[in-house]
């Protein structure tokens, strides 16, 4: 075990920090951070980089070596930490920095010897090559790496591209040009800022990455040609990826302007500065040759000397091999948001329903769905919500990240069923390797800027989209052949009118009231959007019809007003069995989430819907609004109390529910993709 410390308490230090853990995890070695060393206005993407190697440090038993970096600033804060650190006495401890004076070592490596009861052994930095060190306070050292299968590239060749600035038009019509090929994957790597004005300039779609989106460590090991688009001056993170392709024989193409990379003596070759030409080049002259370029690059990085060990020297030594994990049959680990009405996680449920016996997903889901997975038959872990009780507002995603890597291993399928894909997933993804699976909606509100979510459709192997069963709903929001639409994932009860009387003498007995018409209210839990108002009026309609029961449902776990339990003739049901429920009902009022607009319409039961319309939600006033037009169901926007009055009066009184059935009845659905969504999860297993 090797602890990785810094001479000062800064995020830059930390950032640094954790790329140079990553590489050191790259070369086979085991490398730890004191969790509590972390600083408070370290970025949230740094914490989940950092993750992996947080340590609370109780034990250091199985630590051999120290490894300070920075050490020529070394901050009260920073040696504190490190004093109140204890060492076996067997740990080296190694300082690495850049020194002006070797007075100045002398000085730091003394500054160590007191707070740590070691005598240090010093790495200097002073005449440390800029493209191995750059302004780091850590070395930019090479790690050789494999480039392996990367799932979510389905299948694609890919090209990395370093891009130093999007400041030259032609720069951003060459790289447009690239990441639309056919031909390979462009991985286009680029500072935070410039993705937010590359997703700002166009829709998103390829794989454009921020820094901090993926580290070099993982980004080495997905393509075996690295283009270098200009200067990347002292950029730790580009001249990381750079060595890591120089050591693990990558063909590398410099394509800037002064030729900046092929005049520092480097072996690579000479592109053509305009990208929208190197499509051609890289087919013709790069990627048929590849073999042979390796071996080029591979001699000439071992005359450059930039490995860890040249860094370094004997104060590391050789990583122990790692064993390997017992081999186990591949997974599939599903995980749905908790959404609004558990919409995703019934969705997650009937898919899982559809697939053949010998395959039961694991479930990684959050409390509230749990009871409803495991009564279905499913087992499932729970992860963590978001709560006002978490200090940052990521928190929760930080620790779900830790259950996450701990669960799944390296050849599992991940289905992911929700809006937003957390950092959380995609960082999973990508550590482990995994085939994946995103469960996407189709039907997103007008307007609703949907840049950011949709620019994490790449890292899934497939997009799975379940249609809308009304055609004038669907729309295309992404395409290419990951992109698979389905018919409708819906839940299927058959009415059946026995089971309806029994229902009947049921409820007659358990409340004490006799009645002829069943109404189920189902408006959510009033989390996102307060249906309160609308509530009051169902329950008012009915209150005073002496042949009517209204089931207010929620779900078990549901906080209920207290004002609900007030009427005589609505009753509050928690329950998980709404479906069934409002399948022999007499007519249901529901919001238009996805699940109950499918359910009331291959159920063929009346609906009258009251969209919810929180912004973040999906385009629900539409789904109600497009059903109305068909003649099957009824549609009162939210807040409009007088018309709700109105439309309930007309399915009490006029029997609108008769004609809606009947519309339903005759009215032609597409086939439901349950089982088509199965078999596209299925077929990643392999």
């Amino acid at each position: 075990m090797i602890l990785i410390a810094t001479g000062e308490t800064s995020p830059t230090a930390t950032q640094q920090a954790i790329v140079f853990a990553h590489q050191l995890k790259a070369a086979g070695y085991d490398p730890v951070m004191d969790s509590a060393s972390l600083p408070e206005d370290l970025p949230m993407a740094s914490h989940f980089t950092a993750t992996p190697f947080l340590r609370d440090l109780n034990d250091l038993t199985d630590l051999q070596k120290l490894v300070v970096i920075g050490a020529e600033h070394q901050s009260p804060e920073a040696l504190n930490g490190l004093r109140k650190l204890d060492l076996p006495t067997e740990t080296q401890v190694v300082g690495i920095g850049t020194f002006e004076t070797t007075q100045d070592e002398i000085a730091a490596a003394a500054r160590l010897s007191y707070v740590t009861g070691q005598t240090p052994k010093m790495v200097s930095l002073t005449d440390t090559p800029n493209m191995q060190a750059g302004s780091s306070i850590c070395p930019c050292f090479g790690v050789e790496t494999e480039t392996t299968p990367t799932p979510f590239l389905r299948g694609q060749t890919a090209i990395t591209v370093v891009v130093p600035s999007l400041e030259d038009p032609a720069l951003v019509q060459g790289l447009q040009f690239l990441t639309t090929s056919r031909s390979f994957a462009t991985l286009a790597y680029m500072s935070g800022k410039d993705k937010s004005e590359w997703m700002r300039m166009f829709q998103p779609g390829g794989h454009i990455y921020g820094i901090s989106e993926i580290l070099p460590a993982s980004l080495s090991a997905m393509s075996d040609v690295l283009v270098l688009a200009g200067s990347i001056g002292n950029n730790q993170n580009a001249l990381t990826l750079l060595n890591n392709h120089l050591v693990s024989g990558g063909a590398i193409i410099d394509v800037s302007a002064d030729g900046e990379f092929e005049k520092m003596g480097l072996p690579v070759h000479r592109g053509p500065t305009d990208l929208a030409y190197l499509n051609l080049f890289l087919n013709e002259m790069i990627l048929p040759n590849l073999t042979g370029i390796k071996e080029t690059t591979k001699a000439a990085s071992a005359r450059l000397g930039i490995r860890l060990m040249d860094l370094f020297g004997d104060q590391m030594t050789s990583p122990k091999t790692p064993e390997k994990p017992a081999a186990r049959a591949r997974q599939i680990h599903m995980m749905p948001t908790n959404g609004i009405g558990l919409g995703h996680a019934q969705r997650c449920v009937q898919i899982a329903n559809a697939m053949p016996k010998g395959i039961k997903p694991d479930f990684l889901a959050f409390p509230s769905c749990l009871p409803m997975i495991t009564k279905a038959g499913f087992t499932g872990i729970p992860m963590i919500p978001r709560s006002n009780s978490h200090k940052e507002g990521s928190a929760n995603d930080l620790a779900n990240f830790a259950r996450l890597r701990g669960r799944t291993a390296q050849g599992d399928v991940f289905v992911f069923d929700g809006g937003y894909v957390f950092d959380s997933v995609f960082r999973t993804i990508i550590e482990k390797k995994l085939a994946s699976v995103w469960i996407r909606r189709g039907l997103w509100r007008k307007g609703q800027d949907n840049r950011i979510p949709m620019d994490r459709e790449k890292y899934f192997n497939r997009v799975i989209v379940p249609r809308e069963a009304l055609e004038s709903l669907n729309e295309n929001l992404s395409r290419g052949a990951h992109i698979h639409e389905v018919g409708p994932i819906v839940r299927q009860v058959t009415r059946n009118e026995t089971k309806k009387k029994e229902l009947h003498k049921k409820l007659e007995k358990q409340f004490g009231l006799k009645f002829e018409k069943l109404v189920v209210t189902m408006l959510g839990s009033g989390v996102v959007h307060d249906m309160s108002a609308n509530i009051q009026t169902i329950c008012n309609a009915v209150e005073h019809r002496s042949d009517c029961l209204n089931l207010i449902v929620v779900w078990p776990s549901s906080i209920v007003p207290p004002e609900r339990y007030s009427w005589g003739r609505s009753k509050v049901v928690q329950t998980m069995n709404a479906s069934w429920l409002a399948a022999h009902a007499d007519f249901v009022v529901s919001a238009t989430g996805y699940n109950s607009f499918h359910e009331a319409l291959y159920n063929k039961i009346p609906a009258l819907f009251v969209p919810q319309d929180a912004q973040i939600l999906d385009d629900q006033e539409a789904r109600a609004e497009a059903a109305a037009k068909e003649g099957l169901a009824a549609f009162v926007k939210s807040g409009k109390l007088s018309q709700l009055d109105r439309e309930m009066r007309r399915f009490l009184d006029d029997d609108k529910g008769d004609t809606i059935r009947e519309a339903l009845r005759n009215y032609e659905l597409p086939e439901p993709g349950n089982r088509k969504a199965a078999e596209l999860i299925e077929e990643l297993v392999g």
